[in-house]
């Protein structure tokens, strides 16, 4: 899935394996008996600036592993934000937990910033008058 559908976050398993069964059945599942779904602890103490969740996109080419390693990072990449700060108290306030660009950009915290060749999106409270970060 992309543009943040299909993420739930929960603390009850109880919670996720009823939602797996009911996913999973022909009916919800457009036809399709062959469905796959893929769950992970979360994180409950991430690293955070200003107390907002953030993600890095970094490119790397790797050409060789043997003999030795040989990687390119690309000199530009792309640093998400949440636009709610960061807390355990509500897992259904999405724009406090996930970073997605789909996800935060109707929140009126929603800040684009940079130009065409460094774009950084932040969350408006995280910029400064003059709009610098």
């Amino acid at each position: 899935m992309s543009q943040g559908k299909g993420i739930y976050i929960s603390n009850n398993l109880h919670d996720i394996c009823s939602f797996v069964v009911k996913e999973s059945t022909p009916q919800t599942a457009g036809g399709s008996s062959n469905i796959s779904f893929v769950v992970s602890r979360y994180i409950s103490n991430p690293m955070l600036i200003n107390n907002l969740k953030f993600d890095l996109r970094i490119y790397v080419l790797v050409t060789s592993f043997d003999p030795s390693l040989r990687a390119y990072v690309y000199h530009e990449g792309l640093v998400r934000f949440a636009t709610e700060p960061f807390s355990l108290t509500n897992l259904n306030e999405h724009c406090s937990h996930l970073t997605n660009y789909s996800i935060n950009k109707k929140h009126s915290n929603f800040f684009v910033g940079g130009n065409s060749s460094n774009t950084v999106f932040l969350p408006n409270s995280q910029v400064s008058n003059n709009g610098n970060s």
